[in-house]
């Protein structure tokens, strides 16, 4: 099946089919169906419920796997307990708190953990989307993925208060005469036009249309009207029948001209007006060839050239400082104040769409001893501080992260180093530094790190190559890295947390004889 919508329902039954699943919301008939469009479906096996997209389950059944995620789960931990829905209880009560710290809804406790020392397996509903989707409970500290980016570009970008409205009107024309008509029709016989009349030869004798019209000069045929506005145009007959009065036209659209304060605000508040007299941002057109005055907002140097130069590619620079329109600095502001000052640019000379040779570095808002390297774009995009978000960290690795941090307060969590031999911009699970000596450890869980033995080797190698004591906690699934240094080390867990006392204890062990060896 080659096309990327479904549009029968007979199609998308037999995909769930195929899938092991049935839909469990109403099939519309005058929709498509997008692959990418999330399903609720209901498993034949086991009765859950659950959210997938239509291309996940296609997916998962070419691979021969099974697409429900509460039977995968269930016999990926090769448990001999079958799903059960599990409503209320304590089991039910402490997980529904742990989902509700995450943005989720518990909807059931599907398999308990604590009967064969496994994993619990949950069904939640996303607070934001509405998404219901089966997790582990090593899992829901992960969040959404409409959640994994609260701050979106939409929270550092300006609030648009503007909108497009319709154009006052300004005259409604009442009598509709064709020209045939207008040249048979005296202006008298006209409500709108005897009303407006102000000329002083006769509406009485005088017809709507000339008949000669098409051989008179321009100018000839036109009398004086006058508008409930008071202006006084002069027009002709049929002309004035047909717009009304063009000096309350003109005025109707002068709001909309293309001034230089509502087409490029950046550049209108630059505008030096102790210099420019008269002249302002709302009476100079964006076009004008006038030469004008400026001050640059961020070096305060003035300079003399025409609105028209500012907007070309070769004007749009401070001749001083350099700093250009359409930056970070003036469209995501906040943004900005994020910006480290050791960077060798400023956010007033980065355009959003700049692509740097090094990522820059930014000052973590809301703790400012965090300092940590991301691209514009992702930032923009609602990257934040790797170390205080939770998005991207399993729970076992946080309650390692918490167990280090109750002994040495200054480790970090998910800081990203930059050092020269790094092939990449690592980011280390927990990291600190003793009296000098930068320690790094890693946990490796099965499920993200099967099959990723040369990464991790290679970060390793790349990590111990800038200094650092590493020490790997991989689970007892995963085989060893066999790297030969003195400064590494591996502690094999088991694939769960159900023995983490012990296992936190080994690790804190490990460091502070690493440490009384390094004395």
């Amino acid at each position: 099946m080659s096309r990327k919508v479904l549009r029968t329902k007979e199609e998308l039954e037999s995909i769930l089919t195929s899938g092991g699943l049935e839909l469990a919301e109403s099939y519309d008939s005058s929709k498509s169906y997008p692959k990418n469009l999330y399903l609720l479906t209901k498993c034949k096996i086991c009765n859950t419920e659950a959210h997938y997209r239509i291309a996940y389950i296609i997916e998962k059944t070419d691979l021969g796997e099974s697409v429900c995620r509460a039977c995968y789960w269930n016999a990926w931990m090769r448990s001999s307990h079958p799903i059960v829905h599990i409503t209320s209880g304590n089991s039910f009560n402490e997980y529904s708190a742990i989902a509700k710290a995450y943005g989720y809804k518990l909807v059931n406790v599907l398999k308990d953990g604590s009967i064969d020392n496994t994993d619990t397996i949950l069904l939640v509903v996303c607070s934001n989307c509405g998404k219901q989707t089966v997790k582990r409970s090593s899992d829901i500290s992960f969040k959404c993925s409409c959640q994994t980016h609260l701050n979106t570009a939409a929270h550092y970008a300006p609030k648009i208060t503007r909108e497009v409205l319709e154009p006052e009107i300004t005259y409604i024309q009442k009598t509709f005469l064709s020209i045939k008509e207008a040249k048979n029709t005296l202006c008298a016989d006209v409500p709108e036009l005897l009303e407006a009349w102000d000329d002083e030869r006769s509406p009485y004798e005088t017809t709507v249309c000339p008949t000669n019209w098409s051989g008179m000069c321009p100018g000839d045929g036109q009398y004086r009207f006058k508008c409930k506005h008071g202006h006084h145009p002069y027009a002709y007959p049929y002309t004035y029948l047909e717009l009304g009065c063009p000096a309350c036209r003109s005025q109707a659209t002068r709001g909309t001209g293309l001034f230089l304060t509502d087409t490029n605000p950046e550049i209108a508040s630059e505008w030096l007006r102790e210099k420019n007299g008269v002249y302002t941002p709302y009476n100079i057109r964006d076009n004008s060839k006038r030469s004008v005055w400026w001050k640059c907002m961020v070096c305060s140097y003035e300079w003399q050239a025409t609105p028209r130069d500012r907007q070309r590619k070769d004007g749009q620079m401070c001749p001083n400082c350099g700093k250009i329109q359409g930056s970070i600095a003036w469209i995501y502001p906040k943004l900005a104040e994020q910006w480290d000052p050791s960077n060798s640019d400023s956010p007033w000379c980065v355009r959003p769409s700049t692509k740097l040779n090094v990522p820059p570095l930014w000052v973590c808002e809301n703790n400012h001893t965090h300092i940590y390297r991301a691209t514009v774009v992702s930032r923009i995009h609602g990257a934040g501080c790797p170390e205080c978000t939770d998005s991207h960290k399993s729970r076992i690795e946080l309650k390692y992260f918490d167990a280090v941090q109750k002994k040495i307060r200054t480790a970090r969590s998910g800081a990203r180093y930059n050092f020269n031999n790094f092939s990449y911009n690592w980011s280390i699970d927990i990291s600190f530094c003793i009296h000098g000596q930068k320690f790094a450890i890693e946990y490796d869980g099965e499920y993200w790190h099967k099959g990723r033995r040369d990464v991790d080797k290679r970060k390793s190698s790349e990590l111990l190559d800038a200094g650092f004591i590493v020490i790997r906690i991989r689970e007892a699934n995963l085989p060893s890295l066999y790297i030969q240094s003195p400064s590494y080390y591996e502690i094999f867990v088991p694939a769960n947390d159900s023995d983490f006392e012990n296992n936190k204890e080994r690790l804190i062990t490990c460091i502070t004889r690493i440490f009384t060896d390094q004395m």
